[in-house]
Protein backbone atom coordinates (compact mmCIF):
# COMPACT_ATOMS: atom_id res chain seq x y z
CA UNK A 1 0.00 0.00 0.00
CA UNK A 2 0.63 3.51 -0.62
CA UNK A 3 1.27 4.54 3.30
CA UNK A 4 3.64 1.45 3.84
CA UNK A 5 6.03 2.51 0.67
CA UNK A 6 6.01 5.96 2.08
CA UNK A 7 7.29 4.82 5.08
CA UNK A 8 9.43 2.51 4.36
CA UNK A 9 11.19 5.64 2.40
CA UNK A 10 11.30 7.92 5.69
CA UNK A 11 8.55 9.86 4.44
CA UNK A 12 6.01 10.57 7.36
CA UNK A 13 2.48 10.97 7.00
CA UNK A 14 0.46 13.36 9.03
CA UNK A 15 -2.40 11.79 10.62
CA UNK A 16 -4.66 15.10 11.75
CA UNK A 17 -3.96 16.32 7.66
CA UNK A 18 -5.04 13.26 5.96
CA UNK A 19 -8.49 12.52 4.89
CA UNK A 20 -9.51 9.88 2.36
CA UNK A 21 -11.63 10.98 -0.65
CA UNK A 22 -12.86 8.56 -3.32
CA UNK A 23 -13.53 9.66 -6.41
CA UNK A 24 -15.81 7.77 -8.72
CA UNK A 25 -17.97 7.57 -11.52
CA UNK A 26 -21.08 7.44 -9.35
CA UNK A 27 -22.54 4.80 -6.98
CA UNK A 28 -21.60 4.48 -3.40
CA UNK A 29 -18.32 3.81 -1.57
CA UNK A 30 -18.09 0.03 -0.87
CA UNK A 31 -15.55 -1.11 2.63
CA UNK A 32 -13.28 -2.20 0.27
CA UNK A 33 -12.53 1.71 -0.71
CA UNK A 34 -11.17 2.08 3.37
CA UNK A 35 -7.72 3.07 3.79
CA UNK A 36 -6.13 3.18 7.21
CA UNK A 37 -3.31 4.96 8.72
CA UNK A 38 -1.64 3.05 11.54
CA UNK A 39 -4.86 0.95 11.67
CA UNK A 40 -6.98 4.01 12.38
CA UNK A 41 -9.04 4.67 9.15
CA UNK A 42 -9.20 7.58 7.95
CA UNK A 43 -11.55 10.44 7.74
CA UNK A 44 -14.03 10.18 4.75
CA UNK A 45 -15.06 13.63 3.08
CA UNK A 46 -17.08 13.99 0.19
CA UNK A 47 -15.03 17.27 -0.78
CA UNK A 48 -11.33 18.52 -0.79
CA UNK A 49 -9.50 21.58 -2.00
CA UNK A 50 -5.96 20.73 -3.25
CA UNK A 51 -4.02 23.50 -4.79
CA UNK A 52 -6.87 26.11 -5.08
CA UNK A 53 -9.16 23.89 -6.83
CA UNK A 54 -12.24 22.33 -5.00
CA UNK A 55 -12.27 18.45 -5.82
CA UNK A 56 -16.05 16.25 -5.19
CA UNK A 57 -16.22 12.37 -5.12
CA UNK A 58 -17.56 12.60 -8.23
CA UNK A 59 -14.80 13.00 -10.62
CA UNK A 60 -16.52 14.94 -13.38
CA UNK A 61 -18.37 17.49 -11.05
CA UNK A 62 -16.77 20.89 -10.58
CA UNK A 63 -20.74 22.61 -9.63
CA UNK A 64 -18.70 23.36 -5.71
CA UNK A 65 -15.75 24.67 -6.84
CA UNK A 66 -17.69 27.00 -9.63
CA UNK A 67 -19.49 28.11 -6.78
CA UNK A 68 -17.03 28.96 -4.65
CA UNK A 69 -15.43 31.24 -7.80
CA UNK A 70 -18.62 32.66 -8.17
CA UNK A 71 -19.18 33.33 -4.52
CA UNK A 72 -15.48 34.80 -4.68
CA UNK A 73 -16.14 37.27 -7.91
CA UNK A 74 -19.09 38.47 -5.97
CA UNK A 75 -17.37 39.80 -2.89
CA UNK A 76 -14.61 40.84 -4.97
CA UNK A 77 -17.26 43.32 -6.68
CA UNK A 78 -19.42 44.20 -3.51
CA UNK A 79 -15.97 45.63 -1.80
CA UNK A 80 -15.84 47.98 -5.12
CA UNK A 81 -17.14 51.18 -4.79
CA UNK A 82 -19.22 53.27 -6.53
CA UNK A 83 -19.14 50.39 -9.14
CA UNK A 84 -21.95 52.15 -11.14
CA UNK A 85 -20.38 55.45 -11.32
CA UNK A 86 -17.38 53.52 -13.35
CA UNK A 87 -15.70 54.79 -16.69
CA UNK A 88 -15.65 52.22 -19.13
CA UNK A 89 -12.10 52.14 -19.19
CA UNK A 90 -11.68 51.38 -15.52
CA UNK A 91 -14.31 48.55 -15.74
CA UNK A 92 -12.85 47.03 -18.27
CA UNK A 93 -9.39 47.03 -16.37
CA UNK A 94 -11.31 46.35 -13.13
CA UNK A 95 -12.94 43.06 -15.32
CA UNK A 96 -9.11 42.17 -16.25
CA UNK A 97 -7.88 42.19 -12.48
CA UNK A 98 -11.14 40.36 -11.20
CA UNK A 99 -11.62 37.62 -14.37
CA UNK A 100 -9.09 35.34 -12.56
CA UNK A 101 -10.39 35.43 -9.45
CA UNK A 102 -13.41 33.78 -11.26
CA UNK A 103 -11.89 31.41 -13.71
CA UNK A 104 -9.34 29.96 -11.64
CA UNK A 105 -8.87 26.28 -11.99
CA UNK A 106 -11.79 26.60 -15.02
CA UNK A 107 -9.30 25.22 -17.64
CA UNK A 108 -9.65 21.61 -16.23
CA UNK A 109 -12.84 21.24 -16.69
Amino acid sequence: MVIGAAEENNLHINEEKTVQMTLRKGGKSTLKHNITLHRKPLQKVGNYKYLGITLQTTAASFGLHIQERAAAAIRAAYNIPNLANLSTCMAKKLFKTVAPVITYGIEIM
